[in-house]
């Protein structure tokens, strides 16, 4: 990977050529050449200074420069500059650095100059990652959550209010944590053991749940919740056709899967997407579709 030139660098450099001038002479002056007839050494020092500032300068302005503005949108995506370097590359990386309206200010205000039809070719590239993201439906949340990080399972670089979103039109995403557990968020919240997986229904305000299997005690909700079921009452759910019933089925190693968590529903609709942890497939979770159900 080519060492990457960032502004910052480039305006410390000019800062501290500068600053020797006004140390030297009380001022900035115009440049170098002014400075003829002081002592070698500060004369010496002073090129040093100006030749290096003005290397990552260059080197800067080929990082950001098409080589050809003929070429179109793809071809310059794909453009590489120096070393490997491609345009998007370099963009997604200051993105991700500084944030895309950071960066996008970076470019229109502070950059030095270039041709216009150059800056704004650039600027049309990073505006892409700051257009409001419009989230329709519950397959274009998971495209947005596609590739999280475990850990970081609802992160996304628009800074949506993933949780928000999902209490407002009834969805709830599910995931694995660590080896034991199911985890929801959005419309409903919490979280519940699931030791070699969990089988799991959900229950209204007003229902009554099996509490305690074994001394067959039950409970009435008092909110939305997901609560743990056993075989017989799945075989029964079954049997009535998932009526007005969200069932979710933890499965931990799945036998079609590599991944170590993978979600599956019955009785709303729902769309997976893949959770990695260190680039490995770590969980298929899942976002359910509620509102028929509500």
């Amino acid at each position: 990977m080519y060492d990457i030139i960032t502004k910052e660098q480039v305006e410390r450099a000019w800062k501290e050529y500068y600053d020797f001038i006004h140390n030297e002479f009380g001022g900035p002056g115009n440049g170098c050449d002014d400075y003829r007839d002081c002592s070698p050494e500060v004369s010496s020092k002073i090129m040093k200074l100006y030749k290096f500032a003005q290397n990552l300068q260059k080197k800067y302005d080929e990082l950001i420069k098409y080589n050809n503005y003929n070429m179109n949108k793809e071809e310059k995506r794909d453009l590489i500059i120096d070393k490997g370097v491609k345009i998007k590359e370099w963009i997604n990386y200051n993105i991700k650095k500084h944030g895309a309206k950071n960066f996008f200010d970076c470019v229109n205000n502070a950059w030095p100059d270039i041709s216009e039809s150059i800056k704004q070719s650039i600027l049309n590239e990073i505006s892409e990652n700051i257009k409001p993201k419009q989230i329709n439906n519950i397959e274009d949340l998971a495209k947005l959550l596609d590739g999280n990080e475990y850990g970081d399972e609802l992160d996304n670089e628009y800074n949506i209010d993933v949780e928000a979103i999902c209490r407002k039109n009834k969805w709830v995403i599910v995931f694995g944590y660590s080896d034991d557990l199911i985890e929801f968020r959005g419309f409903i919240d919490g979280e519940d053991g699931a030791w070699d997986g969990a089988l799991m229904k959900l229950v209204k305000p007003g229902d009554f749940y099996m509490e305690d299997e074994d001394e067959e005690t039950y409970k009435k909700s008092k909110e939305y919740t997901f609560v743990s079921i056993n075989e017989s009452e799945l075989k029964e759910i079954q049997n009535n056709g998932y009526q007005n019933i969200c069932v979710v089925e933890m499965l931990w190693s799945p036998n079609d899967s590599n991944a170590s968590w993978q979600v599956n529903s019955k009785g709303a609709p729902f769309v997976r997407f893949n959770i990695m942890e260190d680039e490995e497939l770590y969980c298929e979770a899942a976002i359910i579709d509620l509102s028929k159900l509500i």
